[in-house]
């Protein structure tokens, strides 16, 4: 099951979050060209809603660890390790870039009954 689906700027590039990870696939002329390819090689939390920068050279995504919460990390669009861009953990979704590509925006929600309640403070 395909998540968060968004296509590059350029038209030539979807994003998605499956099983918990992100992938990249190429495409052309809207149809999938060759095969999925995870955009980190991580495997100690979940990634999602992966986002674009709008030059398309980079993609933005939440994380989340159920006992390290989660964070907003940055990576190259072709791959590679991802950089995290806050201190604070607690539960952030849906971040994208400014259009200027220099800023992230995102949501800090709380963390409901079942997560650790420590961090979902000042949403």
């Amino acid at each position: 099951m395909l998540r968060d689906v968004e296509i590059s700027p350029d038209g030539k590039k979807v994003v998605f979050e499956s099983m918990g990870h992100i992938y990249t696939r190429n495409i052309s002329q809207g149809k999938a060209k060759g095969k999925p390819k995870r955009l980190t090689k991580q495997s100690s939390h979940f990634e999602l809603n992966p986002s674009f920068s709008r030059d398309g050279k980079k993609i933005v995504y939440a994380t989340w660890h159920d006992q390290n919460q989660g964070q907003i990390r940055i990576v190259s669009s072709r791959g590679g390790k991802g950089k995290s861009l806050l201190k604070e953990k607690g539960k952030y979704i849906e971040p994208t870039f400014s259009p200027d590509g220099e800023t992230v925006v995102y949501r800090k929600i709380s963390g409901g009954f079942i997560t650790e309640p420590s961090w979902d403070l000042n949403t």
